[in-house]
């Protein structure tokens, strides 16, 4: 079926219109491309709902035999990942995130990069928010910590946030909490008045 067929029978006013004609091309990566690139000219819906559409498949396309439909994928992949802002926060700080903090998309959590205390030569990205630390992970390298990072939202560069926070009596309470939690974690006897 031509592009121009399909596109007169389709009704692009509305996402399920869009995604209904995106599936009427069945096995033609280079009718899906030249598709993709037509609706996202249009602008509008149109050119939001084949975005959307086009990061939903983006990763089934990396390799396609279409070199247009497989570059297309790429791009979509390394613009979720954030490959290029990735990049751009190793290159600004030569590799080295030590001290460099980051906050999620809700602006209520970060992390922080720091040399790993208990494995040396490795690294750490630690998780914190008004109440302390709460979790951590541990990799061999900044550039897998920030990957990882950034797959649980944390994409910001802030400034540091953790000076001024971590004197507060909110950052107290969820620390010595934390600690309980790690006392008992360890098999320790804790005091039960301590138990809020």
């Amino acid at each position: 079926m031509s592009l121009r067929t399909l596109l007169s029978s389709a009704e692009l006013s509305s996402a399920s219109g869009i995604y209904a004609l995106l599936n009427r091309i069945n096995n033609d990566d280079r009718t899906l491309y030249c598709m993709l690139r037509m609706l996202m000219m249009k602008g509008g819906i149109t050119r939001e709902v084949a975005h959307e559409a086009l990061e939903s498949i983006c990763y089934f396309y990396t390799d396609s035999s279409n070199k247009f439909m497989a570059s297309l994928a790429r791009s979509a992949v390394e613009k979720i990942e954030g490959v290029k802002e990735r990049e751009a926060i190793l290159a600004q700080n030569c590799a080295d995130l030590t001290g460099i903090q980051m906050v999620n998309g809700t602006g209520r959590a970060y992390v922080v990069f720091l040399p790993d205390a208990s494995e040396p030569g490795r690294v750490r990205y630690s998780c914190f928010d008004t109440g302390g630390f709460f979790s951590h992970s541990t990799f061999d390298t900044y550039e897998e910590a920030l990957e990882d990072a950034w797959r649980s939202g944390f994409r910001t560069v802030s400034e540091d946030v953790l000076s001024p926070m971590s004197l507060t009596d909110e950052w107290a309470t969820g620390s010595e909490y934390t600690a309980m939690i790690q006392q008992i974690n360890l098999g320790h006897d804790i005091d039960k008045r301590m138990v809020h």
